[in-house]
């Protein structure tokens, strides 16, 4: 799942093991973190801040230096020190009962405050001029559960666990005084995808990204394109031409994809019926005879000058727009609303529209059916692994062997 270290969750050490519900806020039953404080000492991310911080502090600046710090929040369970919650008290009269979207705010509000705090180091440690700093969501925010996941992302469509923009549009920013002036307070607006920092990073170090295993055994090379050249002014194109969207294994009428039945039974499915939360369900047990579930449901194409074209296939949820302070105390959604059926696909241009609010398939039959193509193509490669089920000796070991820290648990 996705849930923080077991006993130290986002605000301190539970005594209900495995089993820990989500809450909002500290839960009662709070005891102390390892540490010894219940927040400062057991508070997940700043376990996390202060190993960054010491990290960074007796590293020797005259070697290169990697840090990879991936913050559990802004997530649930929505928690947050209390003085973080008390600088948005003033959100408090128009939010939900249970206060999610003044939780959500401090925890950004937490997670600002973790990346000045490194900043500051490795200012101190005089190692700033030689630094770039990549900051970037993974997704949307999820503005599922009728408002209870706190996020928002007005003014785009969606959010997190559907491809609308909402949902797949993140935020992000290049910093550093690696980063020449020149590209320093400017907007890019080029393709690129959170996967392509690998291929960037490795060009900055020297290392080679080639998979050399794979492209031995004829697989195809990996899906992530070099950077550097924007990053250090050199061009304001993108690598990325195309961009494949992925998804939880959902019924396709894409002739590459995969059977139904050959999923894991325990692989999350992503099931429209009944909407409600829009969260993956275990795939069903009798799915129509012969239908097909596919993993790349979506697929974004930059035609330079002739648009940015993204195409939407089959059942997608979350066909909604928030307002700018959602979720509220009036917020009511009725979720089977907001589905759209797209079929063979929806077809949005998102420079001239990023809201997706005029859907031009039906002015653009030729255009829909080379972006299906492409769609099919790139479903054929799409990898369909066994991934298994859940099993206790995760959660025992997190408890046993790893005092509180997820790990390696096969045998």
């Amino acid at each position: 799942g996705e849930g923080p270290a077991w006993g130290a969750n986002n605000t301190c050490v539970r005594d209900c093991g495995c089993g820990c519900s989500v809450e909002v806020g500290p839960p009662a039953e709070c005891a102390a973190g390892p540490l010894g404080d219940p927040w400062w000492g057991g508070y997940e991310d700043s376990l996390f801040e202060k190993h960054a911080l010491a990290l960074v502090e007796g590293h020797d600046a005259a070697v290169p230096l990697f840090l990879f710090f991936a913050p559990h929040i802004v997530h649930t369970p929505l928690q947050v020190p209390q003085e973080y919650a008390d600088r948005f008290a003033f959100i408090a009269p128009t939010d939900k009962p249970r206060h999610q979207r003044q939780v959500y705010h401090a925890m950004v509000s937490f997670a600002d405050d973790i990346v000045g705090n490194l900043t500051a180091a490795f200012k101190r440690k005089g190692m700033w001029d030689d630094t770039l700093v990549v900051f970037s969501t993974d997704n949307g925010g999820p503005v599922y559960g009728n408002g209870t996941a706190g996020a928002n992302n007005f003014p785009l469509r969606g959010g997190k666990m559907n491809n609308w923009e909402g949902g797949i549009r993140g935020n992000a920013f290049v910093s550093g005084g690696f980063l020449p002036p020149s590209r320093r307070g400017i907007k890019w607006d080029g393709l690129a995808a959170l996967w392509d920092w690998y291929a960037t990073f490795s060009a900055l170090a020297g290392v080679d990204a080639t998979d050399h295993r794979a492209a031995k055994a004829s697989l195809p090379p990996i899906d992530s394109h070099d950077l550097s050249a924007v990053l250090l002014g050199k061009t304001l194109a993108s690598p990325r031409a195309e961009l494949p969207i992925g998804t939880e294994p959902r019924l396709s009428n894409l002739s590459s994809a995969p059977l139904c039945a050959s999923y894991n039974r325990a692989t999350p499915y992503y099931d429209e019926p009944s909407v409600v939360g829009d969260e993956p369900k275990p795939l069903p047990d009798s799915p129509p005879p012969g239908s097909r579930c596919t993993t790349v449901s979506a697929l974004i194409v930059d035609e330079g000058k002739g648009g940015l074209w993204k195409l939407l296939t089959g059942t997608v949820e979350q066909a909604m727009y928030t307002g700018p302070a959602y979720p509220n105390s009036t917020t009511d959604e009725v979720s089977s609303h907001f589905v759209s059926h797209c079929g063979d696909g929806c077809l949005f241009e998102l420079r001239a529209d990023p809201l997706e609010t005029s859907d031009l398939a039906s002015r653009h039959p030729q255009r829909l059916a080379r972006l299906r193509a492409k769609l099919e193509a790139y479903e054929a490669t799409a990898f369909n692994p066994d991934r298994g089920g859940n099993t206790a000796a995760a959660c025992e070991h997190a408890q046993g062997v790893y005092r509180g820290f997820w790990g390696p648990f096969m045998r």
